[in-house]
């Protein structure tokens, strides 16, 4: 009986000890993954193409290799600029990415660091909006992303259709450029014509007479 018992008691000693030795080896490698991703300098990223223009409102992310400390994330303010360590205010809006990547390693290199390799991503778009009037069921504006363009078709649903007196045929878009305003003018009764709708856009259903 006695053996039996000592036999049970080593038994249960030795899973418990198993146990606890898999439980601390788990928290160990959970903490050293931590701090290797401390030490790396992660931030989360959306999927952007390189040549991706910034913008106010976008925010974004800077890595600096072997520099964990200059690791940081940022909007872009109304005046272009994100605030960033040691270089403070630096204005990125109408770059792209990659360019606005070169234009902060620069002035990293410049005074700060030798030969620095700076990452910088888009960690989400600015919200922006495009405004469709007249003669649609729910007039108004709806928010579209920085990068993203919509099929013409597709903005008149999402404001829940054409009313019954619009003139299908002559849908009026107004888009601000960099060389100023321009209009466009649609027939969507052509289900062959295909016109993108981007950001700032301004949409405007007539009435037909007839």
């Amino acid at each position: 009986m006695i053996t039996r018992t000592l036999i049970v008691g080593v038994f249960l000693l030795l899973a418990s000890s198993s146990i606890y030795s898999q439980v601390t080896t788990n928290e160990l490698r959970a903490s050293q993954a931590s701090d290797s991703s401390r030490l790396a300098g992660t931030v989360p990223s959306v999927a952007a193409d390189a040549d991706y223009v910034l913008q106010p409102g976008d925010s974004i992310g800077m890595t600096v290799f072997r520099e964990a400390d200059l690791t940081t994330q940022a909007t872009i303010s109304r005046d272009g600029s994100v605030q960033l360590p040691l270089v403070n205010e630096v204005k990125v809006a109408g770059l792209t990415i990659r360019d606005a990547r070169e234009k902060v390693r620069k002035l990293y290199n410049a005074d700060y660091l030798v030969e620095p390799q700076v990452t910088l991503s888009l960690v989400t778009f600015a919200e922006q909006k495009f405004t469709i009037m007249g003669q649609i069921t729910r007039p108004g504006n709806y928010l579209i992303r920085g990068d993203e363009a919509i099929d013409l078709l597709e903005a008149i649903a999402t404001a829940g259709g054409f009313t019954r007196i619009a003139n299908r045929g002559k849908v009026v878009v107004k888009r601000q450029t960099p060389s100023g305003e321009k209009t466009y003018t649609i027939n969507t009764k052509d289900y062959r014509t295909r016109f993108n709708v981007m950001a700032g856009d301004v949409i405007n259903i007539k009435e037909s007479w007839f």
